[in-house]
């Protein structure tokens, strides 16, 4: 996944957030889920982030 974001908000919080809304997302449409990730924690809570600089659209490309 390839996100530009801007300068005034933080890779924490955008990562966050699309966590937070993924996994809402996935409960939301498999139900079943719920019983098997009680507490709805899908997601690890880790994450990686790198800069792609020049070589975005290559990297879009593949």
């Amino acid at each position: 996944m390839i996100l530009k974001i801007l300068p005034k908000y933080s890779v924490s919080d955008i990562m966050r957030y699309l966590k937070r809304k993924s996994s809402l997302m996935i409960f939301g449409r498999r139900a079943n889920l719920k019983y098997k990730y009680g507490k709805r924690r899908f997601w690890w809570g880790g994450y990686s982030v790198d800069t792609v600089g020049k070589n975005a659209k290559r990297i879009e490309n593949t």
